[in-house]
């Protein structure tokens, strides 16, 4: 069974269910299926033939810190380019619990997997580690952003190559250098006056950064950034009557403040052509294909020509407005399609507005139904009702805004999850269910 067939099929099961509905449950006021419906000249009708545009946006800018996650790495393909990660935050004060006897032996910092992971995990994978030169600084509004930079002292202080194991409980232990880890050691040692409060503290050490190696681009890789996650450790021993270890932490605090900085680079792909958040770019322009990416801040923006005329016309009743959706066909072979979308509202200039919610306040979701055995007939339908009746509800559509498809919010700035959708003569379209009367 083709993709068309199934698709009329379940417009067809969703307009006998609602026609079901209606004649079991009516009142006197409710109009009737048979004798007194042809009567009353009224008509449920069911409308899909409102094709829909679609383009490409790009957010300039959006918020990375809070979210708990780190990410770190790089990656470069044909279809969505060049992108890699870099993460900032901000180490606490340690418990100090060393003698002058005791004996210094390394410093680490610990990385620990979120089970996230984009691009090519068998390939090398290469992380420095850079001590800040100035402190996190969020903007105004107390958020960091993907364009953010933190600027960072001349010099690395650990780096390490590795296979990642994204999906393992092991952790990531970078050998941090002795010059930098012996000297910190020793003001532990000394109970030096900068660890008499965060301040004095920040003032010596601002902070930490992780950045790949960009020059060999393979994979991003997800880390735990909450309040105690990431952690540098200093590993000593004293003598007694045996051996013992000691070891001091310097753990990640004020996680809020923990921000991904995100690069990217088109060049050379069907998505060259973006320059600001304000131009998108039609699907004519790239291969009749729209993209969207997580933190790379890629958007589908969904139009719908002269539809508010439709709309805002006499002798009309919305009963039921869905949009369908359909990822471009191999385009998901290498990198899963995501399972979680959401639409958004957008203005005239692009800007975020709000995500979609229902009436009892659930945010809106699409409805996936997959095809993996031959890859054609996958599709997403977004159930946008409430929507559309909040926007007649005044008798004005304000046509400067629009609607954009993205990530779920749980996953928008914390991934890289993409997808690819195809505009055909059948997909993208708006399919609707009105009363005549």
């Amino acid at each position: 069974m083709n993709g068309l067939s199934i698709f009329k099929r379940n417009i067809f099961l969703q307009l006998s269910i609602f026609l079901a509905f209606i004649s079991c449950n009516s009142s006197d006021d409710d109009f009737y299926i048979g004798k007194d419906f042809i009567e009353s000249k009224s008509a449920v009708v069911l409308c899909d033939s409102f094709s829909l545009n679609i383009s490409t946006v790009m957010l300039d800018s959006f918020i990375t810190s809070g979210t708990e996650t780190a990410l770190c790495g790089s990656y470069a393909d044909s279809l969505f380019g060049f992108v890699s990660s870099r993460s900032y935050f901000e180490l606490g004060l340690p418990e100090i619990n060393l003698d002058e006897e005791d004996i210094y032996d390394s410093t680490v910092l610990i990385l620990k997997y979120t089970g996230y992971s984009y691009g090519d995990t068998n390939k090398i994978n290469s992380i420095k580690v850079f001590p800040l030169l100035e402190n996190l600084d969020p903007d105004a509004d107390g958020n960091c952003y993907n364009i953010n930079k933190t600027e960072c002292r001349t010099g690395l202080i650990g780096e390490k190559a590795f296979c990642p194991m994204p999906n393992s409980i092991d952790s990531v232990s970078i050998r941090i250098g002795d010059d930098f880890g012996k000297e910190l050691w020793q003001l532990v040692v000394d109970n030096s006056e900068l660890f008499s409060s965060q301040e004095t503290f920040r003032a010596y050490l601002p902070g930490i950064c992780i950045a790949p190696d960009e020059n060999n681009p393979s994979a991003i890789i997800g880390f735990k950034a909450g309040a105690g996650e990431i952690f540098l450790r200093i590993f000593s021993h004293r003598y007694g009557e045996t051996v013992e270890a000691v070891y001091t932490d310097f753990l990640l605090t004020s996680s809020e403040l923990q921000y991904n900085n995100i690069v990217t680079d088109f060049n050379g792909t069907p998505l060259q052509l973006l320059q600001s958040q304000k131009e998108d770019i039609s699907s004519s322009l790239t291969g009749n294909c729209s993209y969207l990416q997580g933190v790379t801040g890629l958007l589908t923006k969904i139009s719908i020509p002269y539809f508010h005329n439709f709309l805002l016309s006499e002798n009309t009743r919305l009963l039921r407005a869905e949009i369908v959706l359909r990822p471009h066909n191999y385009s998901y072979l290498e990198f899963k399609l995501p399972q979680n979308l959401a639409i958004l509202t957008l203005d005239k200039y692009n800007r975020v507005e709000s995500a979609f919610y229902t009436s009892d306040g659930n945010l809106i979701t699409a409805s996936y139904v997959s095809d993996d055995l031959y890859h054609d007939n996958a599709y997403y339908a977004f159930d946008i009702t409430s929507y559309m009746l909040d926007e007649i509800s005044d008798a004005y559509f304000d046509s400067e805004r629009s609607i954009a498809v993205a990530l779920h919010p749980d996953y928008l700035y914390t991934t890289f999850e993409r997808l690819i959708l195809e505009r055909s003569n059948m997909f993208p379209v708006l399919r609707i269910i009105y009363l005549a009367y």
